[in-house]
């Protein structure tokens, strides 16, 4: 989605795996947007910083997450449909596996995106 992220995700201390996640790529689109001077954005990103964060003049995620545990096979079918049909549903494309960042095509074997083909395919 253009503002927001889904993920389904298995680890043991959790939170700190979502930290890191979004610190890393925070760090790596800000660091984007510099070299590419996007000023307006970095400005609106620098406006949206939470008051006592210090480690950072920039605020590109929000805080916290809204985690869901998957806790049966048709759980993990729902979220992973809801995840796939998604951009479909808003009305961005008009099929599942035309949204650029989509896992759908490795379900649906015809994966032709750099980014999945190396995170992901279901057979590696």
């Amino acid at each position: 989605m253009h503002h927001h992220v889904h993920l389904i995700v298995e680890a043991e201390n959790i939170v700190d795996k979502i930290r890191r996640f979004k610190s890393y790529t925070a760090r790596r689109i800000i660091d984007a947007l510099e070299e590419r001077n996007r000023s307006i954005i970095l400005h609106r990103l620098k406006q949206a910083r939470v008051t006592n964060k210090e480690e950072s003049g920039n605020q590109l995620w929000q805080e916290g997450s809204h985690p869901i545990q998957i806790d049966s096979d048709k759980k993990m079918r729902s979220c992973v449909e809801y995840i796939h049909y998604n951009p479909t549903n808003a009305g961005f494309v008009e099929r599942a596996e035309n949204w650029c960042y989509t896992s759908v095509r490795a379900y649906l074997g015809t994966n032709t995106n750099e980014f999945n083909t190396v995170y992901g395919s279901k057979s590696e």
